[in-house]
């Protein structure tokens, strides 16, 4: 199933947009978060299963609520895999009617690992109205060629460097680095794990 994080521009705004976190029920129907079984999913070779079953939950719950917008992570074997990237076309083209309401989310360092597969897919997702965000942005190696060649919508900032950025300066610096890149290139930002209002009110 899914739970849903709050993706927000400012601490009293509606919240209508969400970032979609995979999550389990063991047997005693306790939550199971991300982190405990996403790497034996890789491991065993599953995380195909995972992306598409993320998938269909969310682009079900954009039919149910039309006022909502949803992020979703997907994990580079399937963006490699023929089989299942277009699998997971399919089910974007089936489900058009949501996509501008989707964004799709590949990890910097993942997708940096070969470009080509990587601009392929981006090029195919927009197609269907998909928005599309790199991950972590900041923990990788991005190139500035790399940047140019694929159509990025969202840079989400590396949550290593927000978390406590208002008693860091060496992190407000490199923040703002990062954001004016983004500007620069068209792009909006997201900045990851901001937990509580000192941090969130730097960074509006």
């Amino acid at each position: 199933y899914l739970a849903y994080q709050p993706i927000v521009s400012d601490v009293d705004t509606e919240v209508t947009k969400y970032e979609c976190l995979a999550r389990m029920r063991d047997e005693n129907g306790s939550e199971i978060p991300a982190p405990a079984f996403i790497p034996a999913a890789e491991h065993l070779g599953l995380v195909h299963l995972l992306d598409r079953r993320v998938l269909e939950l969310a682009t079900a719950t954009l039919t149910e609520r039309p006022n909502i917008s949803l992020n979703v992570n997907l994990s580079w074997e399937t963006v490699k895999d023929p089989v299942w990237a277009e699998g997971y076309l399919s089910h974007l083209r089936a489900n058009a009617r949501v996509c501008d309401r989707l964004t799709i989310e590949l990890t910097e360092t993942q997708m940096m690992d070969s470009i080509e597969p990587s601009i392929e897919f981006v090029a195919a997702i927009k197609e269907f109205g998909c928005h599309f965000a790199i991950d972590d942005f900041g923990a990788g190696y991005t190139s500035f060629r790399n940047l140019k060649a694929l159509d990025i919508d969202i840079l989400k900032i590396d949550g290593s460097f927000i978390s406590g950025v208002s008693n860091s300066r060496d992190n407000q610096l490199f923040v703002r680095t990062l954001y004016d890149l983004a500007r620069n290139f068209g792009m909006q930002t997201v900045a990851e794990w901001v937990d509580n209002e000192q941090d969130a009110q730097l960074l509006k």
